[in-house]
């Protein structure tokens, strides 16, 4: 069962998680394998972190239909309880549940889910994308878990990219239902699969989906048994897109059914309002209404152009073109698009020409797939409106921006800029009447805007200043070991209580291009520094800048770099690693009496909290490989390091890296260091600051082979003789360092967590 740790949000904190969410969500997972639910309110870039995984949701039927005696259908619920023969859970190829649904299903229905998916790679070993497998359910309530392997796309997929893997994803969903009628099971629940972890566009999933399915029912026969196959998902963005692509596939349903799915749709509970709906924030009156954007008689009307200024590109920009006349494409021309100067701003004005307003703001934004596009989008939302204030206008207008080209879905836009007019209005010291103005088609963008409207009708009031319900908010960290929870929560306190600096260490910075240094400096303002330098053997970089909230924004961006990075470092070493036959892994150790080393520690100052075992096949296979290669010379030695919390989860799926855990002075060559006994190790590392709560010691057998002494500046062991294809195996410091440059050399068994009893 998974520990929690509760961290109270205030001020500054509630701020940098409305903003940054989603990033702190991912980097949690992949520095310390935690997950973390938000309580008490709304986040603003597309994610629903109103729900936690600890409360589960009732579960939210949006849309169905019956096809040859199958009911498909569309819902907003927690696959962990969600009432059904068989969940499918999205895996990975190894079955090592580690992020996402895989490891919620996991920590939900206990570690038999893991031992079983284990059995099954050490016998049949990993699974090709688009296979499904039947698993064991452990303690949940479901018959059968069905693993199924989606396609893997890289972090920025090109169009290429997704064309490549659309057969794949069609297949791993033919085969679902393969699994599901081989063993007769009546209903079946399916997510949308690829599209978290693996970067699948969920835009895309969703249509591949809903396309599999309706060909596979069309195509059976009549003697099956599936009659029931639900398509659940508990954000709510990825249901807009199911539900989208369900009626592009299926038609519209009856129409009880969406009535019901349109009254489910608006947080009150009401259906869409055909009137404008109104709330008031400070002095800030918010209307939504229908209309054309161009017809509008505001003081401001806000547009949305491209990078070239030219205003015949994109829907809302031509039909404002065509209304205000050339003249308002000549003003841009002439002011902005001949001076080819570089824009400080994100909103270019001119005169409104041909409309019935007084200005027109037009705004540049980033596509979806530009990093950091949301926040862009949510900056120059408050951009226009603090241009329109210092201007004395009373009132403008807004259309949905992003909706179209730029990519954003319909639920993302309406919460980036609703937040961003909710966060302004409590700065305003004059009132304002601002309207979002939707085209009248858009029926699911009206509807995506009236359910924040909603949202804000439900917690506003004439005191309003704090931006969330009722409910205190709060954070909630998840993991089955105290240890990480405690770690996560003093990285995640650190960031939300950062002063006007912070430093990052974690050698992976050395693997950031010069795209990567420029997305990061790119939206920093001019008193933002960001300097990146080299310590104590560890990459650094230092953000510093006059808000705290910046400095906390600036370094999730670099650590959702460096998250991305190792992923990204995980994926290519385990592509290189031999498939583990089916052969005895660590777990069939013979257990270990760890007194005398517990003795060891404490005799050094350090109390062993937890000694956790480190069991991949994959890793003892490729050490076993080595030990063969290296023949006689290859008796291992068991020895130590000492590694940063955020790199043990990497440990335990690839084994030993350079990047881990460098000494401060590494003076016998630049590879990966050990020592031969508890107290060497303490001390080798003793002076490196880590930031961490506990310290983690790593026991591991060494292959050492055919040493010799070691010296600084070493990248690789010195030739033997005179032949420079034959080298040593390892270097030397003394008789108890030790220095390999191949991390298959070292086999990692334990992992020792500790707390140092000094005062």
């Amino acid at each position: 069962m998974a520990n929690q740790l509760k961290i109270p949000l205030d001020g500054n904190g509630i701020n940098i998680v409305r903003q940054c969410g989603p990033a702190i969500k991912d980097v949690l997972k992949c520095k310390y394998e935690c997950s973390l639910d938000v309580i008490g309110m709304y986040s603003v870039l597309g994610q629903d972190f109103g729900q936690s995984r600890n409360q589960p949701m009732a579960p939210e039927k949006r849309l169905s239909i019956h096809l040859k005696n199958v009911q498909v259908s569309v819902w907003k619920a927690d696959l962990i309880s969600f009432p059904v023969d068989a969940v499918v859970n999205a895996a990975n190829e190894d079955l090592q549940h580690y992020g996402g649904l895989a490891q919620a299903l996991s920590v939900a229905g206990g570690p038999d889910i893991q031992i079983d998916s284990n059995k099954y790679v050490k016998i049949h070993g990993p699974l090709k994308t688009g296979e499904a497998v039947i698993g064991n359910p452990g303690s949940l309530q479901y018959l059968k878990i069905i693993h199924a392997v989606g396609p893997r796309l890289p972090l920025k997929p090109t169009q290429y990219d997704v064309q490549r893997a659309e057969p794949q994803l069609e297949r791993t969903v033919k085969n679902i239902l393969a699994r599901a009628e081989e063993y007769k099971f009546r209903s079946v629940a399916i997510p949308a699969l690829s599209s978290g972890l693996f970067n699948f566009p969920v835009e895309k999933c969703a249509n591949i989906i809903m396309d599999t399915l309706r060909k596979c029912i069309e195509n059976r026969n009549d003697r099956v048994y599936l009659c029931d196959i639900a398509l659940v998902n508990n954000d709510e963005p990825t249901v807009k897109e199911m539900e989208r692509a369900f009626r592009q596939t299926f038609g519209s349903p009856t129409a009880p059914v969406s009535q019901a799915v349109r009254s489910k749709t608006n947080t009150s509970g009401a259906k869409t309002s055909q009137t404008p709906l109104t709330v008031h924030i400070g002095n800030v009156l918010l209307t939504l209404r229908k209309g054309l954007i161009q017809d509008q008689t505001t003081d401001v009307i806000v547009n949305t152009t491209a990078e070239n200024l030219c205003l015949s590109t994109g829907v809302v920009s031509k039909a404002i073109l065509q209304k205000a006349g050339r003249k308002m494409q000549e003003e841009m021309d002439k002011k902005y698009r001949k001076t080819k100067k570089k824009f400080l701003t994100h909103v270019l004005e001119t005169e409104p020409h041909g409309l019935g307003c007084k200005q027109v703001y037009h705004t540049l934004c980033a596509g979806k797939n530009v990093a950091g596009a949301g926040e862009i989008l949510y900056n120059t939302i408050q951009e226009c409106l603090s241009l329109a204030d210092a201007q004395r206008h009373k009132s403008i207008a807004f259309p949905a921006i992003g909706t179209g080209h730029l990519g954003f879905t319909k639920d993302e836009v309406a919460q980036i800029m609703t937040m961003a007019v909710e966060v302004h209005a409590k700065k305003m010291a004059t009132k304002m009447d601002v309207d979002f103005v939707i085209y009248p088609p858009e029926m699911d963008t009206f509807m995506a805007f009236e359910a924040q409207i909603r949202r804000l009708q439900g917690q506003s009031s004439p005191g309003f200043d704090t931006g969330h319900t009722s409910a205190a908010p709060e954070l909630r960290l998840s993991n089955p070991w105290i240890e990480a929870n405690e770690e996560a929560r003093s990285w995640l306190e650190d960031l939300l209580h950062c002063s006007g600096m912070a430093t990052v260490n974690n050698n992976f910075i050395q693997y950031l291009g010069v795209e990567e240094l420029r997305q990061l400096n790119s939206g920093a303002e001019s008193a933002t520094l960001i300097e990146e330098f080299f310590e104590r053997g560890c990459a650094k970089i230092k953000v510093q800048a006059e808000s705290s909230k910046d400095v906390a924004v600036h370094v999730l961006k670099l650590e959702a770099m460096l998250c991305a990075i190792q992923k990204e470092f995980v994926r290519e070493v385990r592509a290189h690693m031999p498939v583990p036959s089916a052969r005895r892994s660590l777990s069939d150790r013979m257990p270990v009496d760890f007194r005398d080393k517990e003795r060891q520690f404490k005799q050094r100052g350090i109390d062993i909290q937890r000694i956790l075992p480190v069991d991949n096949t994959a890793v003892l296979e490729v050490f076993e490989l080595k030990k063969k290669q290296l023949g006689s010379s290859s008796s291992p030695r068991r020895m130590y390091q000492r590694i940063p919390a955020q790199f043990c989860s990497m440990l335990k799926y690839i084994g030993f890296q350079r990047e881990y855990a460098p000494p401060d002075d590494p003076k016998y060559g630049e590879g990966i260091y050990f020592a031969g006994s508890v107290s060497s190790a303490v001390d080798l590392w003793r002076q490196q600051n880590h930031q961490d709560v506990y310290e983690y010691y790593i026991e591991a057998q060494v292959l050492t082979g055919n040493s010799t002494t070691g010296k600084r500046n070493l990248i690789m062991p010195p030739p033997v003789g005179n032949d420079p294809l034959v080298r040593y195996d390892s270097l030397t410091g003394g008789s108890d360092i030790a220095v390999i440059f191949n991390g298959h050399q070292a086999l990692p068994e334990y992992i020792f967590i500790g707390k140092s009893n000094f005062v």
